[in-house]
């Protein structure tokens, strides 16, 4: 609804005064705690996008569901299908974009972090190994392999806990 696709960028940031729109007319409001969640095996493809969108924008209280809506109905089995909420107006929340312009770096800035060697940031490249090492155009010198799949415990179907993450 707030964004222009494009053959280059067909998912860019959504129009700033659209999306505040948008947040108000469903009632959430810049001091409210956003949880988010999606059906992906894991819960974490389409919210963790939808994490950065709102970090971007300034949004400080956010959570996502580790394990998103399937383990959710595996555990709890309670869902709704029904709109039981009241009728919501702009007036009903009040949302205001506060840019976070650190959230977002561009070619430059990464031609730069990389031809410095600067030891400031760390470029991470979340593809499988078999991308990082070459067989589809390689990766970015001096960025790191962690590969998207290992952040997650099949077993649980959730995110590895902090020390299983360290390890």
């Amino acid at each position: 609804e707030c964004t222009q696709p494009t053959k280059l960028i067909p998912r860019g940031l959504p129009e700033i005064k659209c999306f505040e729109s948008y947040l108000s007319r469903l009632g959430v409001s810049n001091n409210d705690h956003i949880v988010l969640y999606d059906r992906s095996p894991m819960g974490f493809y389409a919210s963790t996008r939808a994490w950065w969108l709102f970090k971007t924008y300034g949004v400080n209280s956010l959570s996502i569901l580790n394990g998103g809506f399937l383990k959710w109905l595996k555990e709890t089995n309670k869902t709704e299908s029904s709109d039981n909420n009241p009728a919501k107006t702009e007036e009903t929340g009040k949302f205001t974009v506060r840019f976070n312009e650190q959230m977002i770096k561009n070619y430059n800035d990464i031609l730069n972090l990389v031809s410095t060697n600067s030891k400031e940031s760390q470029l991470v490249d979340a593809r499988p190994p078999s991308l990082f090492n070459g067989a589809n155009a390689g990766h970015i010198r001096g960025s790191l392999n962690v590969p998207y799949s290992q952040l997650f415990d099949q077993t649980n179907q959730g995110l590895k806990s902090n020390d299983e993450l360290k390890k």
